[in-house]
């Protein structure tokens, strides 16, 4: 998925193990959809079971949750936020770094504006947020991050507000792997859930 100024982009994968049950009648099945009016269905169900279906005649998906039952037709490519796969980019710098250690950064940061700078470097991670007369900064040294591996020094800006809706979606616990170079996009991939399924998502300004 794409935001329509393609500024930020997600890829979700979900193996077979997220399912209960998965049967696939094609070797691939591509399909656009409005993911917001699928997700406000899945909240109306509360945490139960959905079976998702393909209707071919209607060309639509069907979801079903209990005695409740919702139609989606399908968007074509035109209509919809046109995206390809995430692109493989070589990116000198990344990190691993539990959740936990940047996201009470990037919700301080917002007090103080939206578009923030992100580094790392030989010492560990960094985020900057500054305006005319105020600054927040954080510095996670090398000792606590899981892994830090620098070919050079990396500065780059970015939206914080796009970052805080992404980061609302991680746990605390989370484990995340970001690459990112200077003035270039930031990569940031984290698994679901025991690696069963894995999300990753492309910052860039």
């Amino acid at each position: 998925m794409a935001d329509e100024a393609h500024v930020a982009a997600i890829e979700v994968t979900l193996d077979r193990g997220f399912f209960n049950s998965y049967k696939l009648l094609v070797p691939e099945f591509k399909a656009c959809v409005d993911l917001k009016s699928i997700n406000d269905f899945l909240s109306a169900c509360k945490g139960k079971m959905v079976d998702l279906k393909y209707n071919e005649d209607r060309n639509a998906f069907i979801l079903t949750s209990g005695n409740l039952s919702r139609r989606f037709g399908l968007i074509s490519e035109e209509n919809g936020t046109r995206m390809k796969e995430l692109p493989t980019i070589a990116l000198p710098s990344s990190v691993s770094i539990i959740a936990k250690e940047i996201k009470p950064a990037i919700k301080a940061s917002l007090t103080l504006g939206a578009t923030g700078t992100i580094s790392i470097d030989k010492d560990g991670f960094h985020i900057q947020m500054e305006n005319e007369t105020d600054e927040i900064t954080s510095d996670v040294g090398k000792d606590f991050l899981e892994e830090l591996n620098v070919k050079e020094a990396t500065t780059s800006q970015f939206n914080f507000l796009l970052l805080a809706e992404y980061f609302n979606t991680i746990k605390p616990s989370a484990l995340l792997d970001i690459t990112m170079g200077t003035d270039r996009p930031i990569m940031i991939q984290w698994f679901l859930d025991k690696e069963i399924g894995r999300a990753s998502c492309r910052e860039r300004v």
